[in-house]
C-alpha cells in the first residue's frame, strides 16, 4: 500500500530502499506528505505520500528484528554508526559518546546526550593519549545524510574523526571541545 492510505495512529514500516525495518507511527497527514515518528521518540519526520508502506500487526512492532540487526537509529545516515567508529579507530570512550550522539533522535533523546557527556568527561579525566594506529590514513568523513543529521551532529563526528590526526595536547582540547558542543546541543534542544 502507499503512505497516502495510512491513518493517524497506524504503526507501519517503509517498504522502500534506504529505509530500515524500524516500526514507525503515522502522526499526521498533510496535503503532500505523511508526518511520522519512530516509536519511542518524539522526533517527527516527513515522507512522501507515494512511498510504499506495510502496516504492522499488533505486537509485530515489538518483534521486529530491526532492533537487533540494523536498527534505524544507528544506520539512518546510510552508514552504520559502528562502521564510522571502526573507520576512525575511535577509543572506547569517544566511540560510546559518538554512539549516543548518533542515536539520540531515535532512542534516548536528552538522556543519550547526557550519557555522551559522561563518557567524554571520563575520557578527559583519564588523561590518556591514544596513538595513531600504524597505517592509519585520515580521510574526511563522507557518511552524512544532511536530511537526518543536523549540523551539530556533523561537527561532533568530524571532531571525533580527527582525534588520531592531532597532537597529544590537541587531543585533550578536542575531546573537551566535543564535550562542550554536546552540552550546548542539549541546551539548544531541550
Amino acid at each position: 500500500m502507499q503512505a497516502n492510505e495510512l491513518k493517524i495512529g497506524d504503526i507501519f514500516r517503509v517498504d522502500e530502499p534506504g529505509y530500515s525495518n524500524e516500526p514507525l507511527e503515522c502522526v499526521d497527514i498533510q496535503e503532500y506528505h505523511v508526518v511520522y515518528q519512530p516509536l519511542n521518540t518524539s522526533k517527527l519526520f516527513n515522507m512522501s505520500k507515494g512511498n510504499k508502506v506495510v502496516i504492522l500487526e499488533k505486537g509485530e512492532e515489538k518483534n521486529s528484528d530491526s532492533e537487533v540487526h540494523n536498527p534505524q537509529r544507528y544506520n539512518a545516515n546510510n552508514v552504520e554508526c559502528w562502521d564510522f567508529i571502526a573507520k576512525y579507530d575511535l577509543d572506547y570512550f569517544v566511540a560510546t559518546a559518538v554512539k549516543y550522539v548518533w542515536r539520540h533522535k531515535y532512542k534516548g533523546g536528552k538522556q543519550d546526550l547526557e550519557k555522551a557527556i559522561e563518557f567524554l568527561c571520563k575520557r578527559i579525566s583519564l588523561g590518556k593519549i591514544y596513538e595513531r594506529p600504524s597505517g592509519f590514513t585520515y580521510t574526511v568523513p563522507q557518511v552524512i545524510d544532511y536530511q537526518d543529521m543536523d549540523i551539530t551532529q556533523m561537527v561532533i563526528l568530524y571532531y571525533a574523526s580527527r582525534l588520531h590526526v592531532v597532537s597529544p595536547d590537541a587531543q585533550k582540547r578536542l575531546v573537551i571541545k566535543i564535550r562542550d558542543i554536546v552540552e550546548e546541543y542539549i541546551n539548544d534542544l531541550y
